[in-house]
Formats: structure tokens, C-alpha cells, sequence
């Protein structure tokens, strides 16, 4: 789906060029982290939503602790909370380093005026990706 209605390709000359409206490696990073750093003990779902101008992404459970949120939108600590998932996830090339998600988030949208959101609450963690 992300694909379908974030990606569309031009032609330039005689070439097709891939156009991103969201970056596709700045969605990978949220969805990695969204499971990789979700609590897994309580009854409560990852939530996707798509819209024209931005994806939301919510993962249930707030900061672990030892980290303040600070630390983890400046990329300066990061706590695994689910160890073995992020080694699974990491074996398989989908996510590169530990910790630096919220870092590449950030990078790949450094030259554009609309800047990807983070809200962190006692019970969640909310990303917001908007369209360049």
C-alpha cells in the first residue's frame, strides 16, 4: 500500500525516474522500530494510518526506562526492549545499527520544509511522516 500511494514514477527525457512523496527508507525505520520497541504485554495493537499529506505510526508503550525523551529524539541513548527481535530484524537487513532509527528518520528529511513529528507519552510512541 505504501508503495501505491507514496511512490509514482515520472518520465524525464527518455527516463523513468521513482518518485518519493514520503521517503520509503524513513517508513521502513518507523515500522522497524514500531515492533521492534513496542511492549508486548499488554492487549494493544501497532496502529498505521495513511493520509494524503502524512502517515501516523503509534506503537503501544511509552519510553522504557533509564531514557529520557530527550535522549531518544536526539538518538543520544537507545534501550532495546525487545533483544531478539532486533537481532531477527537486524539478520534479515531490515534494520542497519541499533539505536540510530529515530537519527536516519531525521537525515532523510533534512533538506525539506516539512520535518517528520515524534510524540512520546506514557503509553505510546507516535510518529508522523509527512509528504515532501
Amino acid at each position: 500500500m505504501f508503495r501505491d500511494y507514496y511512490q509514482y514514477e515520472e518520465i524525464q527525457d527518455a527516463y523513468r525516474k521513482k518518485v518519493e512523496k514520503i521517503p520509503a527508507a524513513a517508513f521502513r525505520e518507523a515500522m522497524a522500530n514500531a515492533l521492534i520497541h513496542r511492549v508486548w504485554d499488554v492487549e494493544s495493537q501497532r496502529r498505521v494510518s495513511m493520509f494524503d499529506d502524512r502517515i501516523e505510526i503509534i506503537s503501544p508503550g511509552g519510553l522504557p526506562s533509564g531514557i529520557t525523551e530527550d535522549e531518544y529524539l536526539s538518538g543520544k541513548l537507545s534501550i532495546l526492549r525487545n533483544r531478539n527481535l532486533a537481532n531477527v530484524f537486524y539478520r534479515l537487513g531490515f534494520v542497519e545499527i541499533f539505536g540510530t532509527g529515530i537519527l536516519r528518520i531525521k537525515q532523510l528529511y533534512e533538506k525539506s520544509v516539512k520535518q517528520p513529528e515524534f510524540e512520546v507519552s506514557k503509553n505510546s510512541i507516535k510518529v508522523m511522516l509527512p509528504v515532501f
